[in-house]
């Protein structure tokens, strides 16, 4: 029976996935399925004017972010959530958590939350299942940025769940990461002389591709020497080209193409355009249809397991307790950073980690090892999804060769 593709989320949750994602042919694909309602098979390349490479990376993308679910047989039509507006008027009475994710919200916006607001923010607390501390730290990151619309807000929730932000911790480790991602940005900005304009959506991408590969800012000012003394300019698909072509050649730093390129053909390479990289679309038809689906099933899998050891453990009494105790603490911090009381900040976190290592105590008691909570991915660098971004990861890619040599000897 051929696979059909639904949409798992609702529409409003689906198209902030989406967006976050910024790749084209996954959102053409996304809205083509969206357009018929209760799922569809997937459709001809040439229906959405893609080859079949490109469809089946939208297809992978769609499946691996969780926008939508690759099953076979009938399925139950999905309905769109509507909040009532009873449910959340109670909510903000009776839950201490987002009755207080309310206050803080609006004392950053300085005045109170719109119908449509308040909406969006009961969406992401109850259907993303973020603690309300993580998301008090979400609020400030986009105060940060001047940039406290609740559909900015929305968006980037949806970002942090992707990238596995659960915690305050973990917020607190990718609110850094990012800190110093745009550090980066600005760096490398600078080397091309722009000061006057942000970056453009695909310059952007292009810049993040950098950053996560590992390029270092003596390598791209090298391959931006190259690229305005051969095309008289900044061209960005070219500059790209030749730092792919290095990394194809195994080149991670400026001092190893200057060998590299000195033992090889000194006189061509002065001269001689880089190659670009080779491309990702080699895979026979199905191959990487079949990979996503092991992918999903390892991404469900886990997500299983973990609720599953959570669920046990909450069965512990004291390990509940602290939970509980541990969930007030983080709420607390947060509101305290915005209050910006660094001694009661500092008392917090101190207090955040004594519970932390009382949590590791009772793990140790029950007979677990401390990361018994986090299973570990086989893929560190996407964390088992597949694609890093929009970019093919090294594991999903060898999956799919392994997958291509087991069809052409089979």
């Amino acid at each position: 029976m051929e696979p059909i593709l639904r949409i798992r989320q609702d529409v409003r949750k689906a198209c902030a996935q989406v967006a976050a994602v910024k790749d084209p042919d996954m959102a053409l694909l996304f809205c083509y399925i969206a357009a018929r309602g209760e799922g569809c098979a997937l459709p001809e390349p040439q229906q959405l004017g893609l080859d079949e490479n490109r469809l089946q990376k939208a297809r992978s993308l769609l499946v691996l972010y969780g926008v939508c679910s690759d099953s076979e047989g009938p399925q139950k039509p999905r309905k769109e959530i509507e909040w009532d507006p009873g449910e959340i008027k109670e909510a903000r009475q009776h839950d201490e958590a987002f009755s207080g994710l309310c206050q803080y919200y609006e004392g950053a916006l300085g005045r109170m939350l719109r119908k449509s607001e308040l909406e969006i923010l009961y969406s992401v607390y109850s259907g993303l299942g973020m603690p309300a501390e993580v998301l008090m730290l979400l609020i400030n990151y986009c105060a940060g940025r001047n940039r406290l619309s609740s559909r900015f807000f929305e968006q980037e929730a949806y970002r942090w769940q992707k990238d596995g932000v659960e915690t305050y911790a973990q917020a607190e480790e990718y609110l850094a990461a990012l800190e110093r991602r745009h550090s980066r940005q600005g760096e490398i900005m600078s080397l091309f002389g722009i000061r006057d304009r942000k970056l453009s959506e695909s310059e952007q991408n292009m810049v993040d591709k950098w950053i996560s590969h590992g390029y270092d800012n003596d390598l791209i000012a090298l391959a931006y020497d190259r690229t305005v003394l051969r095309t008289g300019g900044l061209k960005w698909a070219y500059l790209d080209s030749i730092l792919e072509s290095w990394k194809t050649a195994g080149y991670k730093t400026r001092s190893e193409v200057e060998q590299g390129e000195g033992k090889s053909a000194p006189a061509r390479q002065s001269t001689a355009s880089p190659q670009p990289a080779r491309s990702r679309g080699e895979f026979e038809s199905g191959v990487v249809a079949a990979v996503t689906k092991a992918f999903e099933r390892k991404r469900l899998q886990r997500q299983q397991l973990q609720q599953t050891r959570l669920e046990g453990l909450r069965k512990d009494g004291e390990f509940a307790q602290n939970e509980r105790e541990l969930r007030l603490c983080a709420s607390r911090a947060a509101r305290a950073a915005l209050g910006e009381d660094p001694g009661e900040v500092q008392r917090l976190r101190e207090e955040n980690n004594r519970l932390l290592a009382r949590r590791r105590q009772i793990l140790l008691r029950l007979g677990h090892g401390e990361d018994y909570l986090e299973p570990p991915y086989e893929c560190p660098h996407c964390k088992d999804q597949g694609y890093i971004g929009t970019e093919m990861c090294q594991c999903f890619r060898q999956a799919c060769e392994k997958e291509q040599a087991r069809r052409q000897n089979g």
